[in-house]
């Protein structure tokens, strides 16, 4: 056990947070700058999957209620007790399974995922719930091909590949995916890239017309809509920036 897993099971966890909190928490890049700029007209409600106490993709959106979850225990006490009554968090190891009852909100107005795994699997059932607005963690790793990880209920991802890097979905197989539910890419969060190869979030809203569009660059446009050849399971995964490509890892090409 490590350092930063001791502190954990600490009050200076607790104390540290607290701290941060009174300072106003952010999101992990400028996502949170870019949701409260898309999240206008809508119902002011949100879900979000995977989280840390001071730092997740909805905390800027003031006057909100929101549904925080999260499977881990110590992650959930603290915004329970650092957060507006508002705002619910709920220790929960989402699956297909028990991701429906898990919610307790009908007119979700922002979704936000970020569970470095089954992303892909929890947006596609979700979907047909018709969020206004979503933000999702997406996989920059996987290039500009059209695929995700095939679903695993006990996905977790340093389990599957020592780098970490074997997670989620590509941009342009989550961007086909909304686009299916007429939900348009609308913007990319700018700092992930600038920590996490693999982890950089996208924004994606069902309706555009009312709202200043955040300025997309043509490469991430090319890159969401490189058309690619449908099949089953991939048996080889190159994780671009990793020192070793993750041999025999699959994907599902979407």
């Amino acid at each position: 056990m490590n350092i930063r897993q001791l502190l954990k099971k600490t009050p200076a966890r607790f104390l540290y947070h607290r701290t941060k909190s009174l300072f106003r928490g952010k999101g992990q890049s400028d996502e949170a700058q870019i949701l409260k700029r898309l999240a206008t007209g809508i119902p002011k409600t949100f879900v979000e999957f995977g989280f840390h106490p001071t730092e997740y993709n909805c905390i800027g959106l003031d006057e909100f209620t929101g549904l925080l979850i999260d499977g881990d225990k110590e992650t959930v006490e603290l915004p329970n007790a650092l957060t507006a009554k508002r705002i619910e968090a709920r220790q929960c190891f989402l699956t297909l399974d028990n991701l429906s009852s898990a919610i307790n909100i009908e007119d979700i107005g922002v979704l936000a995922i970020d569970v470095d795994g089954n992303d892909f699997w929890f947006l596609n059932a979700l979907l047909p719930m018709k969020p206004h607005v979503i933000s999702i963690e997406y996989n920059a790793s996987f290039g500009r091909r059209s695929i995700t990880v095939p679903y695993d209920p006990n996905f977790e991802r340093h389990a599957k590949h020592p780098s970490g890097w074997y997670h989620g979905a590509s941009l342009a197989a989550i961007t086909k995916l909304c686009n299916r539910h007429k939900m348009k890419l609308v913007a990319v969060a700018s700092g992930g890239a600038m920590r996490f190869l693999s982890q950089i979030i996208a924004l994606f809203r069902r309706s555009i017309r009312t709202v200043h569009i955040v300025k997309i660059s043509s490469a991430i446009v090319g890159l969401a809509q490189q058309p690619t050849n449908s099949g089953d399971i991939l048996q080889v995964c190159h994780l671009r920036a990793s020192s070793k490509p993750s041999e025999g890892a699959p994907v599902f090409v979407f």
